[in-house]
């Protein structure tokens, strides 16, 4: 992924797979990291639509360290 010099990011997990907010956490880690300091981040949720097959529940998302940087 390229980022450098970026002024704005947006990170997409599905809430039906754990694994890809995993990976998510660890993209906004990485930009948290390397990126310009002034970039504005947005996490998104995809695939709400199927909420009877969800992995990621709102309360994880919501006390996750890396999003209160």
């Amino acid at each position: 992924m390229y980022y450098r010099g970026a002024a704005a990011a947006i990170v997409v997990y599905d809430i039906t797979s754990m694994d890809t907010f995993t990976r998510a956490k660890k993209w906004v880690q990485e930009l948290q990291r390397q990126a310009n300091p002034k970039l504005v981040m947005a996490l998104v949720a995809n695939k709400c639509d199927l909420d009877a097959k969800r992995e990621v529940q709102n309360e994880v998302v919501a006390e996750s360290s890396f999003l209160h940087h």
